[in-house]
Formats: C-alpha cells, structure tokens, sequence
C-alpha cells in the first residue's frame, strides 16, 4: 500500500512539472534563463570560462554593429577590440604582448598605431603582409559559489593576435550568382585601400556582377566611417549613389570572405544592391571560391 501511495505522489509530481513549464503553453514561463521562470537556473549563460574574443575596430569613435570587424585573430587596421566572454566575474586582467603590468575590465579597445608604424621591428620579414604575432593573456579571477567551481576561481587564456597589411576581400573569384546556370570571373581590387592611405579614399572595381566585362566602375567619398574595410570583410550600408561618377549606382555592398572548413579554400559570399541603367533596383548574390 506504501508502494501504491509514493508512486502515486511520484506521477502526481512529474504531471504537474509538466502541466506548469509546458512550452506549448504560451502563457506558462518555461525559460530557465529568466528570472521570473519558475525554473529559472542562475547558472545558464555564467559557465565559468577564461575565453576571449577580438576583433578590428576603431577605439577612439563609436562604430555601429553592423560596420563593425568579424571576431577574429587577424587584425587590418589600428584598433582592437577585446572582450571576455564571461560576465559578472570578480576581475578580468589582460597582458598585451611584452607589457608588465595588466590591463583590467571586460571589454578593451586599444590603439596599436606605434607598433604597426614600427614596420623595422615588428614587420614578418618572411611575409611582408603581416606583423609578427604576440601573445594576448587573459586572467578571469572568479569567487567559488553556486555556479563556479573551486577549480575555476582562476581561468588563464592565451592566443596570438597578428596585423595585417593586405585584406582576404581583393583578388579574383570564380562562382555563381543565384539563380544563373554558368560561372562568372569576378575581379575586385581597391587602390589605396592600405593603412597609410590619404583620407579621400579611391578605389576601382572591374568585373562587378551585373555591369559588362569592359566597364571600369570608379567612386570617390568622404564619409570615411561609412564604410569597413577589415581582413574578412568590404562593406558599406548606406546609400553613396550620389557619389558615384556615372549613372549605375551600387547602394549596398556586403562582402566576405571566409577559409573554408579545414582547408586554405577561401569561399565568398557577396551581396549587391545596384541601381540598374533601367532605374531598377537589383538585388544580386554571388558565392564562389578565391583563386589565388
């Protein structure tokens, strides 16, 4: 009869567990990531762990997300931004390369305008398009509790951060725009586009998808932070047709540049929004492969 009565209370239990947090039910709080959830765990997106990420950025003015650098270990430009990937922890301490002393915060953007210019020491001599890498170390200091095990009170990561002079988005592809049957050669290059660069950017791109073979497309523009030029990724997001010399105008342009899972194959994705020589807006896609 004992035996009758506790499994009883047992089904009992386990229906109402799943009566009360059913994700069926729109009106029953069922995410354990929410406070308010009745099973709200307080250890979900707090693991402890000592990773880092960083990626290009510029420290010295606010960059919309959307122009911001992919996270990455490989840096075009002067600016870094670091970021620890676990919150609420009790310190967080960073060592840049040689430096002595420690950095502190979650979150660093840092200037490394006096190394990059410092191509005499720090230039790869054997590959003159990158710097020579140094170690970023990051101290993440926990205080043992609910949700942090007495072996992660001190979590330690290091990785290498390396500059680069040349960005993955110039060069010539070969793929297909969505919805043709054949392949296409796409050539892109940027004159001017290195970090020493005068302000007034110029650059030429031949071949672009949708304009005919022999046509040259040029643009000048001032809105320098418009735009965002890091080593995986060209883009721009706003509407520069009145800038353009000519009739047939790119609105937007999205392109990155990838290395394909577990080769050196780099694979593009671009997306252009032009204006055609009918005044209509076109929409274009284009996916292939760097041929180097």
């Amino acid at each position: 009869m004992k035996f009758i009565i506790k499994f009883g209370i047992f089904i009992f239990c386990a229906l109402a567990l799943l009566i009360s947090c059913s994700d069926d039910d729109d009106q029953t709080c069922c995410d354990p990531a929410n406070p308010e959830c009745s099973n709200y765990d307080p250890c979900i997106n707090n693991t402890a762990t000592g990773t880092f990420r960083m990626r290009q950025t510029n420290p010295s003015f606010s960059i919309s997300e959307n122009l911001q650098g992919e996270w990455c270990d490989t840096i075009l430009g002067r600016g870094v931004e670091f970021v620890a990937d676990m919150p609420n922890a009790a310190s967080y301490e960073w060592f840049i390369g040689s430096e002595l002393e420690p950095r502190f915060g979650r979150v660093l953007k840092l200037n490394f305008t006096s190394y990059i210019t410092d191509t005499l020491q720090n230039l790869n001599v054997s590959n003159r398009d990158f710097y020579n890498p140094f170690s970023v170390i990051l101290k993440v200091r926990n205080r043992s509790g609910q949700c942090v095990d007495v072996n992660d009170t001190l979590l330690v990561t290091e990785r290498q951060l390396v500059f680069t002079r040349k960005t993955l988005t110039i060069g010539t592809f070969v793929g297909r725009v969505e919805g043709e049957t054949y392949d296409r050669t796409v050539i892109i290059w940027q004159d001017g586009e290195d970090m020493n660069a005068q302000s007034i950017n110029y650059s030429i791109f031949s071949d672009v998808i949708g304009l005919t073979s022999d046509t040259l497309r040029q643009y000048y523009f001032l809105a320098t932070f418009n735009k965002l030029i890091s080593y995986q990724k060209y883009k721009w997001s706003e509407n520069l047709e009145a800038w353009w010399i000519g009739t047939d105008g790119i609105r937007i342009w999205d392109q990155r540049v990838n290395y394909a899972a577990g080769s050196n194959t780099k694979q593009i994705e671009l997306y252009v929004e032009r204006y055609a020589h009918n005044g209509q807006l076109e929409q274009i896609r284009f996916h292939g492969e760097k041929v180097e």
